[in-house]
């Protein structure tokens, strides 16, 4: 593996158009692990391969993608690093696929390290499906009998969502991170449960934000969500304090190492999910 990326950021436009659009899994060379996914987004002057990221609350480019629009505000902006840095807003027609957001206010960043993200504009307020099999993201409904509840996390410029997982003993909540290329689990976590992990390694990891920070390598005894349990796995460790305060209970992003090997259906506007092996 090249690096880790942990992205996490900190906007909203609600769009009802059906339909669906591929994404393309980006791997190292000879991995099976999915480092990110990645989607053409289309602006009225110009077509960009962006992350897709349900860790972030909006989508945001650089200037290569938003520089010609006029500045229109200022949001708060940064991830898991709990920087305090702004973000410049713009507004422009976005759309992904089959998916559009006619005069979406989008953010503006040199700091991202990706040309642009593709954020939770695009996914809260629907009911859509992420097949890793066929690569594609799709708004329909699931065909599960049974779901489960799911937590969206609202705020004045955008949100979050996901949902409750054990770890060994310890409950505590996630958000579904398609921007991490690892799950995080809080560091608090592990000083509760100590028996629960056992130390790997230090690493260095990418912030939302394009910034390195230090990160913890430890196997997990047991992870469990929905029907699955997966035992001695691999996970970083982090202060997840600055997630924390603004999302209170969370203590785990969920990332594409769990993410790539299931089919997920999620609805946002009823609450609920499940999951299935593609």
């Amino acid at each position: 593996m090249k690096y880790l990326m942990i992205v996490v950021l900190t906007t909203l436009s609600i769009s009802a158009a059906a339909g669906e659009f591929s994404f393309k899994p980006h791997r190292p060379f000879l991995s099976q692990q999915t480092e990110y996914i990645s989607a053409a987004l289309a602006t009225p002057t110009a077509m960009s391969e962006c992350m897709v990221d349900t860790g972030a609350r909006f989508s945001i480019g650089k200037d290569s993608v938003f520089g010609h629009l006029e500045k229109i505000g200022q949001t708060p902006g940064g991830g898991i690093s709990n920087m305090n840095l702004m973000t410049d807003l713009v507004q422009t027609d976005i759309s992904v696929g089959d998916w559009k957001i006619p005069q979406a206010v989008v953010g503006r960043s040199h700091r991202i390290p990706y040309e642009c993200l593709i954020g939770n504009d695009f996914f809260i307020g629907r009911a859509f499906t992420i097949n890793f099999k066929t690569n594609r993201i799709s708004e329909e409904e699931s065909s599960a009998i049974v779901t489960r509840p799911l937590d969206v996390y609202l705020s004045d410029r955008g949100g979050h969502f996901g949902f409750a997982v054990q770890i060994a003993k310890y409950s505590t909540n996630s958000i579904f991170d398609t921007g991490s290329s690892h799950t995080v689990i809080d560091q608090k976590i592990v000083d509760l449960n100590p028996a629960d992990f056992k130390f790997v390694k230090d690493l260095s990891a990418t912030d939302g934000n394009g910034q390195k920070i230090k990160v913890s390598l430890y196997q997990l005894k047991s992870f469990q969500f929905g029907t699955v349990e997966l035992k001695n796995i691999q996970v970083l460790t982090l202060d997840l304090s600055p997630l924390t305060e603004k999302i209170s209970g969370v203590h785990v992003v969920f990332g594409l190492d769990i993410i790539q090997n299931f089919k997920w259906s999620f609805d946002t506007k009823s609450k609920t999910w499940s999951h299935e092996t593609p």
